[in-house]
This record gives C-alpha cells, sequence and structure tokens, in this order.
C-alpha cells in the first residue's frame, strides 16, 4: 500500500514510527500517526506536535523491553492507513496524501481523546 503514498504521506509513517521508539512504545498506533501527521503537515491541525506527545505519553505506557527492529502497527493504526486509501479514492485520486491520512485518524476514538485533551474538538481539528 505504501506505494501509493506520496512522498509527505510516507514522512507521515516513518515519522510515527521515531515517535513510537522515541516514547519507548513497541508498536505504532494511531497516536503516533498523529504525532507523525503533526510534524508532517502541521497545518492539518490548530494543536502542536508537542501537545500531542505529551498526551501520548500520558496515556500510553513504555514498553518493559524494547523490540529490536521496526515495530509493528497496530490493527488500529493499519485500519487508519487503509481508510486513507478509501478518502484518497473516494476523491478521485490512488495517491495518498498527509490530509487523506489525518481524515482517516478523526475517525478513531483515541485520536479524538488525544485531540480533545489537547483543547481541540475533534470536528474542528481538519482545516475546512
Amino acid at each position: 500500500m505504501l506505494e501509493s503514498f506520496t512522498e509527505d504521506a510516507r514522512l507521515v509513517v516513518v515519522r510515527a514510527q521515531e515517535e513510537a521508539r522515541t516514547l519507548g512504545h513497541d508498536f505504532v498506533g494511531v497516536e503516533h500517526l498523529l504525532l507523525g501527521v503533526a510534524r508532517t503537515d502541521p497545518a492539518l491541525l490548530r494543536v502542536t506536535a508537542e501537545e500531542i506527545r505529551a498526551q501520548v505519553a500520558k496515556r500510553l505506557p513504555v514498553a518493559a523491553q524494547r523490540v529490536a527492529g521496526s515495530s509493528p502497527f497496530t490493527a488500529g493504526a493499519k485500519g487508519a492507513l487503509e481508510r486513507s486509501l478509501t478518502g484518497a479514492l473516494g476523491q478521485g485520486t490512488r495517491q495518498i496524501a498527509p490530509e487523506h491520512v489525518m481524515a482517516a485518524l478523526l475517525v478513531d476514538e483515541r485520536v479524538a481523546t488525544v485531540l480533545r485533551d489537547c483543547g481541540e474538538p475533534p470536528a474542528d481539528a481538519a482545516p475546512e
């Protein structure tokens, strides 16, 4: 599926993986993808990556043991990436951009909670 991602959308995924490692998590979840979006295309959100990172650090426990190699994506993260393709196709393109990833993340309750706790109502998170 990554072949359908624009360069910036690939950066979202790479940065999500970096955030997971930095936060000591042995998985890549929707919260990490949200951080990847915030770092790659901050104009898509009205909150900063730092605000999001602080909320994610509060919510997700640090792994007891570091996983060697790349961390697996959670079912939620995989689902969001699949929804991003569906969203892109719905807009008549096969190229997944960061805004497609962001739109796919907004339907996840964990993402909505992080945004709400950052002071941003989820419905207002995406630009008009």
